[in-house]
């Protein structure tokens, strides 16, 4: 009999400890999962403020420059090709900013991160082809600084630094938001 009733409490002290164990170790993930998004949402609060205060007279000044070459885009490829030696874009533009925060840009997912990044692709290259040699843009590339083109528009015609990016952070917050 006093085998069984050690028996018994064993198993018992087994159960609760094992339940004990279970409800340990939930409560244990759901703390690192809150604490893992704190930091991304943290990391991405960062990210737009650097958008804001580092990148947005940098991305103002780029898509000024830039802004006369969405006339030619929105001739078509072949007309652009027709027209190339027209296209001469002899400009600097500046990439200063973008290149201090572009490693702590790709570590963060928004859509204001990503659409960032895009705006700096299509001015590395139009960069990469300035002096008169915009004609030797493939038709992909030609496409994709077409489909940037009306974003450029946009920011060279508001104040930059006031309505367009407060409203694409506020944009942004707004996602975000709703993700979480």
């Amino acid at each position: 009999m006093n085998d069984w009733i050690g028996f018994i409490g064993a198993l018992l002290g087994a159960v609760i400890g094992g339940a004990a164990s279970y409800f340990a170790t939930k409560m244990q993930i759901n703390a690192q999962q809150e604490a893992s998004s704190q930091a991304l949402q943290e990391r991405n609060d960062l990210a737009i403020d650097a958008i804001h205060a580092f990148l947005s007279d940098e991305i103002s000044y780029n898509a000024k420059k830039v802004r006369y070459l969405k006339t030619y885009l929105d001739k078509g490829y072949q007309a652009f090709k027709t027209e190339g030696t027209i296209v001469n874009f002899t400009k600097e533009l500046k990439f200063s900013e973008y290149d201090v925060a572009k490693k702590e840009l790709l570590r963060t997912n928004s859509i204001l991160v990503i659409r960032t990044i895009q705006l700096y692709q299509s001015f590395k290259l139009i960069d990469r082809y300035k002096d008169e040699q915009l004609r030797d843009l493939n038709e992909d590339e030609f496409n994709f600084l077409r489909s940037c083109a009306p974003e450029w528009e946009k920011i060279s015609e508001s104040s930059f630094t006031k309505s367009f990016v407060s409203k694409k952070i506020n944009d942004a917050v707004n996602t975000i938001s709703r993700q979480t």
